[in-house]
C-alpha cells in the first residue's frame, strides 16, 4: 500500500467498486493486496482506493484461469469489468475541473 502523502490518483476506485469489478467479495480484494496481486492506496480520510489501471491489469488474463480468478459464472466478464473502469476514466475525463479555493 502507498502512503496517501506519496500518491494520489484522481482516478481511483474504492474496494466495493474493484470488488464488484472483479466479481469476488471485499476480504477477497484485501486478501489479493496483501498478497501483493494489486496496490492500493489511502485518501487523506483513510479510505482504500485502487488506480484504475491496476484493476485494469488484474483483470487482464496474462496466463489460463486458475481457481481464484475472477471468471465464474454469474460474474461480470472480464470486458465488461475493462469498459466499466473504461468509463470511470472517461468521466473523470469530461468532469468539469474543480475552482481552485481562494486564499490557498
Amino acid at each position: 500500500m502507498t502512503d496517501s502523502n506519496t500518491y494520489l490518483d484522481p482516478v481511483a476506485l474504492p474496494i466495493g467498486e474493484v470488488a464488484r469489478l472483479a466479481g469476488v467479495t471485499v476480504p477477497t480484494i484485501r486478501n489479493w493486496e496483501r498478497d501483493g496481486k494489486i496496490e492500493s492506496f489511502r485518501t487523506p480520510g483513510g479510505q482504500r482506493r485502487f488506480r484504475a489501471t491496476d484493476v485494469a491489469a488484474l483483470l487482464t488474463p496474462q496466463s489460463p484461469p486458475s481457481v481464484d480468478s475472477p471468471s465464474a459464472e454469474g460474474r461480470p466478464s472480464i470486458p465488461e469489468s475493462l469498459a466499466r473502469i473504461g468509463a470511470h476514466i472517461d468521466a473523470y475525463k469530461t468532469a468539469p475541473a474543480e475552482p481552485e479555493s481562494a486564499g490557498s
